[in-house]
Order: C-alpha cells, then structure tokens, then sequence
C-alpha cells in the first residue's frame, strides 16, 4: 500500500527500503526462522514487474482502504497491483470483492494474492462482461497481469 500510494505523491522522487539482508532483523523479506520469502518479498518482487511495463496507467479507486497502481507495455498487456489497506489496528474485517474493468479482448487474467492464507498464490479470476473480481481480506495484496 505504501509503494502504490507513494508512486503519486510528487515530493518524492525515490523509494528504498531500509535493509534487504537475510540475516538483518531489520529485514521483513524473508522469514528469520526458515528464510522462506515473505509477503514484503513479494510486494517488491510484484513492483519490480510494474516497472518493466514502463508506462504507468490512470486507476480510479473508490475506497480510502484500497491502493492502486497500474502499468502497460507497448503491446498494451497491462499489470496492476491492488493493497488493502487500513492505518490503524481495527480495520474493517469483512471481505471486500473488486470489481475490475479490464481492456476488451483480454480473456486471460493471471492473478496472485498474498493475505494471511496466501503467500503469492495464483487464484482464478475469470473474465465476466469485462470484469473480474478479486476477493480482498484487510491488509493483503494482489497483483494482475492482463
């Protein structure tokens, strides 16, 4: 949500964060215990993908909880990256299902999440009217490619 929500505030021109290492406890990336990838690896991991895209696009959102941003290529595949998010500790725990206009003849979209019982997981988003519709717990992540 902060990556998403940063990429349009004009007094910032970079973003870093602060320490990648494995062996930091400083680092939220990877799991201290096992070093298994967590889901702050895979937010980065999901950006990285909207950058080689290279051409970010608008995306209107109508929730305060709900953060945002998309990108296309030159042959107009367009990936986008969706965060829940709420900054306080009591979020609204209800589910919230995204409905996403997505680009006519896109009939395959590809679409991982990352909540608390998903860690990058793909799950089916099939394409109806053209839309699709992503179910989002509190403070998750999405990432779709179309």
């Amino acid at each position: 949500a902060v990556m998403c929500h940063m990429q349009d505030v004009p007094s910032i021109d970079i973003m870093m964060y602060y320490d990648f290492r494995y062996n930091s406890s400083y680092n939220g990336a990877f799991n201290p215990a096992t070093g298994a990838e967590t889901s702050t690896y895979y937010a980065f991991y999901d950006w990285k993908k909207l950058a080689e895209y290279g051409t970010q696009v608008k995306v209107s959102v109508d929730r305060d909880d709900i953060y945002a941003v998309a990108a296309k290529n030159r042959q107009g595949r367009v990936r986008l990256m969706i965060a829940r998010f709420r900054d306080h500790d009591n979020p609204r725990e209800e589910d919230v299902t995204l409905k996403i206009r997505i680009p006519d003849g896109s009939l395959e979209v590809i679409c991982t999440i990352n909540d608390e019982s998903h860690l990058n997981s793909e799950i089916p988003v099939p394409v109806k009217d053209g839309e699709v519709s992503v179910k989002m717990r509190p403070f998750s992540f999405a990432f779709l490619q179309f």
